[in-house]
């Protein structure tokens, strides 16, 4: 898979049926009483944009940057834009406590 670094203003033309990966700006830290979700927002779903296919779990005790599985589910391009708030966090408090201890914990590109 070909990795693309966008210089600051441009943007990444995704195609109708296209897939691609991507990964959010900000490192999330979640304690070990919490769990989160990683959702897509509305208004980007009407477009037709996936933000995750299978991998929306956040794990409790993780410290890491979000992978993104963007898919275009719409008949148009749509333009991806670094920055751009595609996905929301959902955030909740458990019984107990866990810490998610796999290679992932620390994820960075």
């Amino acid at each position: 898979m070909e990795q693309v670094v966008l210089e600051e203003g441009k943007s990444y033309l995704l195609l109708p049926g296209q897939a691609c990966l991507g990964i959010t700006m900000e490192r999330v830290e979640i304690p070990p009483f919490l769990c989160g979700l990683l959702e897509g927002r509305s208004r980007f779903a009407r477009l037709g944009l996936f933000v995750h296919i299978t991998a929306g779990f956040m794990n409790p005790g993780i410290h890491n940057r979000q992978v993104l599985e963007i898919y275009n589910a719409s008949n148009h391009p749509l333009a991806l834009w670094p920055g751009t708030r595609i996905c929301q966090f959902i955030f909740m408090r458990m019984d107990g406590q866990s810490e998610y201890v796999g290679r992932f914990k620390d994820q960075e590109l």
